[in-house]
């Protein structure tokens, strides 16, 4: 390149930089490139220093869908949660609202969860009280959405966590209050079926649905246990298809909202030592397995199960509701969301332990293993709100992404340990490696905070925390993101960390105040979506600065392309016949196929019949007749 005077260096991807301080040095050819023997000069060294993330664009990626807010009107007298378009002025204040969610379904959506308010405001009925210290005033009541996001960019749709009973009526969102004892706070949850071509989705929140008039019917379901009484509150579930009809995002309750883990155990008292108001809380989370049941788990304090205050526990379902194993002690610890499930089973993470079980919730022989012991890392051993867990139903690996050593963000706001990302091998409980994460900042005054992992079914691994490069300049936490490939033996880099946001400040001669945290990642083969909480330029200017009202906070997510995009598998068909039927089919692990058949295919405008009304799994009969017949597969979503 000519003397400019400056130049920018490109880092390879697999540059692995580790901890301390990069020197640069340049060298400087008086030939053209390529001269044989060309006279060259290499400059003086720089001082050290230490690397600051770039934007995603710097590492090679590209916003599929940029900065995207939700936030709460505060100036609407109709629908009070949006999806973008953010008016500063009339922004609700996030009431403390703890961390989004992310989930994928299939390959084609991610699911994005927020707690908010009842839209419009609903105040609380008389006499519930409230958590907080002052009587309950408006924009206090929390409800939870659910934004449903194509992964390949498009309009998203806003949608809210449950829907009323069938008893009701046709099912429709309830948006007003659903929880009587506390006004905000703990996250909501979202999981979806993994599987290429599913279409059913899980939300879960904590809420006191038994008591509310929308979840109350004929079937009586509330009233095994005193959980669903008086103010109490406790994890939630429904179950929804996503109906699949070209340009919707529309679901459909499979069932009526329920406690799957509690709400079919009998007891006329709960014991001693429980917790209620809180009985249980969404320290838990919901898995899809890769058979396509579900696993809830629950931060347990009923004390059903166990005299310890506060446990762990879990149910399986079937994606139709029927309850497979009942509520299962894990451990009798807390805990924050550590579960994943990975090929033939699922792991809990309670503590400093890893509990592995296969898909009908038996734990295996070697199960649990010490994530310290086994590593040489040291990694948070309390309720693990700063580390996660994952994993894909495809992939036999359990990655834990955390700091080492664990110590936070000290008061000061001025260092921390390492941003670490470690695997097991779900089949023996073995460790198999780790690597720093981290692109190694300065020490004593960077620092890293909580962090979220996702994993595609090619052991990719994106990991997402919030950071702060330099606690001296940038004095709020941002989310930054780095993308690894797991090769069953090592982590092999595939980008450097960047700043996962449009938002955010990088030039440290020029520190605007953007600030995003909390981090929730997912991902599939081409795209990685993340979502977090903070202050930001809602008109996606950031060389504006942030305008939301300070203190205030928005939602944000927004979808990045991955650095090695990888298309879905497409199925080779075999058809054989039996009888007077045909049987079609393909590999399972390609996923579930709308069949269609036509009596002639031409070059151009063949009619496709639907065989079957939706995607199924494999194999499939269709009646054999004596005119030709042309069989073909397609996914609906």
């Amino acid at each position: 390149m000519p003397n400019t005077g400056s130049f920018n260096i490109t880092l390879p991807d697999d540059a692995d930089l580790g901890s301390g301080a990069v020197t640069v040095t340049a060298n400087y050819s008086a030939d053209p490139p390529g001269t044989h023997n060309g006279r060259v000069h290499t400059g003086n060294f720089s001082n050290p220093g230490y690397l600051i993330p770039g934007s995603a664009e710097s590492v090679g990626l590209t916003h599929v869908v940029p900065d995207q807010i939700v936030w709460y009107n505060t100036n609407s007298s109709f629908e009070s949660e949006i999806l973008g378009n953010c008016i500063p002025g009339d922004e609700a204040a996030d009431n403390s609202n703890w961390e989004g969610y992310t989930a994928v379904l299939s390959d084609s959506l991610f699911l994005i969860t927020w707690g908010g308010f009842t839209s419009p405001y609903f105040p609380q009925p008389a006499g519930t009280g409230g958590s907080s210290s002052a009587p309950p005033t408006q924009y206090t009541n929390q409800n939870w959405v659910v934004i449903k996001q194509p992964a390949d960019g498009g309009p998203a749709a806003l949608d809210w966590s449950y829907y009323s009973d069938y008893q009701k009526g046709t099912p429709a969102p309830v948006k007003g209050v659903i929880n009587l004892s506390r006004d905000n706070g703990n996250p909501p949850r979202v999981a979806a079926d993994l599987r290429y071509g599913a279409n059913t989705i899980l939300t879960m929140n904590e809420a006191s649905l038994g008591q509310i008039s929308q979840f109350q019917s004929s079937d009586n379901r509330w009233a095994n246990n005193p959980i669903y009484t008086g103010i109490n509150r406790y994890a939630c579930e429904q179950i929804f298809n996503l109906n699949g009809l070209p340009g919707s995002l529309a679901v459909t309750p499979v069932t009526n909202a329920w406690d799957y883990v509690y709400g079919a155990t009998v007891a006329a008292t709960l014991p001693a030592g429980n917790n209620a108001p809180q009985c249980s809380r969404t320290g838990g989370r919901a898995n899809f397995l890769d058979n396509g049941n579900i696993v809830v788990m629950i931060d347990d304090k009923t004390c059903l199960l166990s005299t310890v205050g506060e446990v762990t526990t879990f149910s399986i379902i079937t994606p139709q509701g029927a309850i497979i194993k009942g509520p299962t002690l894990a451990n009798p610890t807390d805990i924050w969301d550590n579960m994943c499930a990975f090929k033939g089973g699922f792991a809990i993470r309670t503590h400093n332990l890893l509990h592995f079980y296969d898909d009908n919730g038996k734990e295996l022989a070697f199960s649990p293993v010490d994530i310290n012991i086994t590593s040489g890392l040291s990694f948070d051993t309390g309720r693990s709100d700063d580390s996660r867990i994952a994993s894909d139903i495809r992939s036999y690996y359990v990655y834990l992404g955390g700091q080492s050593p664990d110590n936070g963000i000290p008061s000061s706001g001025l260092g921390s340990g390492s941003m670490y990302v470690a695997a097991w091998d779900s089949r023996t409980g073995s460790f198999v490696a780790s690597t720093q994460v981290d692109d190694g900042g300065q020490p004593g005054v960077a620092a890293n905070d909580r962090v979220a992992v996702a994993v595609d079914d090619l052991d990719r691994v994106c990991v997402a925390w919030a950071y702060e490069p330099d606690g001296t300049i940038f004095k709020k936490r941002q989310t930054v993101a780095r993308v690894f490939q797991f090769t069953g033996t090592q982590f092999t880099p595939q980008t450097h960390s960047f700043f996962a946001f449009i938002n955010h400040d990088s030039d440290p001669n020029n520190v605007l105040g953007f600030e995003t945290y909390h981090p929730s990642v997912s991902m599939t083969r081409r795209q990685i979506c993340i979502s977090a909480k903070g202050e930001l330029n809602t008109a996606n200017n950031p060389a504006a600065g942030p305008n939301v009202v300070t203190g205030d906070e928005v939602k944000v997510y927004t979808v990045i392309s991955q650095p090695v995009p990888v298309a879905a598998p497409e199925p080779s068909i075999t058809v054989t016949r039996s009888g007077s039927n045909l049987i079609v089919s393909w590999d399972v692990n390609d996923g579930f196929f709308t069949v269609q058949t036509t009596p002639q295919v031409k070059p151009s405008g063949t009619v496709w019949t639907d065989f079957t009304t939706s995607n199924v799994a494999p194999p499939v009969s269709v009646p054999h007749t004596a005119a030709n017949q042309y069989v073909r597969l397609i996914r609906r979503y």
